[in-house]
């Protein structure tokens, strides 16, 4: 977007985020949404900074009909406005003072200011303008990044989602405050680290791995091969991550990183389709109908993203033929049909013959309930022993 002046700039700023109209007292704009319009990139965010934070976000939330929520005061009191066509976080002006304010972010390209009433004007005292026009990170100042050692991912995830560069200086400030981000809440982390996985995984393993973030955040080195895979997904670059890892070492990852049962699963399923398809096309069968389609075009993303182009078509053959059949498949008998057939009391017995029978319907030797149970009253007893 090229915005050629700071009226046009809070034009468009109270176009997106009318809400804001109404606050009546002196308040700024500050960071990321002035960023992201000087980068013509969309935004649902809205920064502001000023003094009475508390009583504004509150009067805010009441007008809006929007949910407030307290952010908490670890570095900076701040509330936030949920609405339904945007988020608003309101915070207290560092001693009053904007300058001051601006002073203590972490990045020039954040600490960038307009104020909602008033002359329009883009206060910008580290020229950070200058830098989003010649995509540069920089850092405010070093001791900001101390303050706050997550400032380390979060210019990283900058690289990756704003397409900058990180300035020599600013980079060299990050390498000896990287082992404080083992301090750093694990959620805070893995939030970061998916974010920059989703934006550009090339650019978020480049520097992680310049900086060695990747082994004191994850626990392992992010390869290469991860600026093969395209954007849009971090759990194939975690998949990829720790395909010859021990399944210890992701678990250890996702303790740390505070990784909810789902995210372990999605990227377990991924590490178990992608081992199948080394097996040929009926452990890929059996892997869909356990794991899903999902999983397994993951796995072939990871196979085209190392170079090993066979197993990602096997992969896709698989998909293309058997997929939709493997996600919509029915186990033929249910468990005590089974008991019925066989005469088997519950147990892992059972267990293992309905696996089998499973696994004989994924590979379509059977395919109907009369089948099944002829084929149990042929297999059952070698199965069950």
């Amino acid at each position: 977007m090229n915005l050629a002046s700071a009226e046009e700039l809070r034009a468009a700023l109270l176009e997106k985020f009318g809400d804001l109209m109404g606050l009546d007292q002196e308040a700024w704009v500050v960071g990321g949404a002035i960023r992201d319009l000087l980068l013509g990139r969309p935004t649902g965010d809205a920064d502001l900074a000023l003094v009475g934070a508390r009583e504004a976000a509150s009067e805010l939330a009441l007008r809006i009909r929007g949910r407030l929520v307290d952010l908490g005061r670890d570095r900076m009191a701040t509330w936030r406005v949920v609405a339904s066509a945007a988020v608003y976080d309101l915070s207290e002006l560092t001693r009053g003072s904007l300058d001051e304010d601006l002073a203590r972010r972490d990045f020039t390209i954040n600490a960038l200011a307009i104020p909602l009433h008033g002359a329009a004007r883009l206060e910008d005292p580290f020229q950070g303008a200058k830098d989003i026009e010649a995509r540069v990170l920089r850092m405010v100042r070093a001791e900001n990044l101390a303050d706050d050692p997550l400032r380390i991912l979060k210019g990283i995830r900058h690289t990756a989602v704003l397409g900058l560069a990180i300035d020599p200086p600013t980079f060299q400030a990050f390498l000896p405050l990287v082992p404080a981000l083992d301090r750093v809440a694990g959620e805070r982390k893995g939030a970061e680290i998916d974010l920059m996985f989703e934006g550009n995984p090339g650019a978020a393993q480049r520097y992680l791995r310049e900086s060695f973030a990747d082994i004191v955040v994850l626990g392992a080195p992010v390869p290469p091969e991860a600026g093969n895979l395209p954007p849009g997904d971090a759990v194939p670059v975690h998949a990829l991550t720790f395909r010859r890892a021990s399944r210890e070492a992701l678990h250890s990852a996702a303790a740390r990183l505070r990784w909810s049962g789902t995210r372990i699963g999605e990227i377990e399923a991924v590490l178990r389709v992608d081992r199948a398809a080394d097996a040929g096309s009926t452990a890929i069968d059996l892997a869909l109908f356990d794991e899903g389609m999902v999983a397994a075009r993951r796995a072939a993303m990871i196979r085209e993203a190392i170079g090993d182009h066979a197993a990602a078509e096997l992969l896709r053959k698989q998909l293309a033929v058997s997929g939709r059949r493997l996600a919509t498949l029915v186990p033929l008998l249910s468990g005590s049909e089974i008991a019925e057939v066989t005469g088997m009391p519950p147990g892992p017995a059972l267990g293992r013959v309905k696996r089998a029978m499973i696994e004989a319907q994924v590979r379509a030797e059977i395919s109907t309930k009369e089948e099944a149970q002829l084929w149990l009253r042929d297999r059952a007893p070698e199965i069950r022993e």
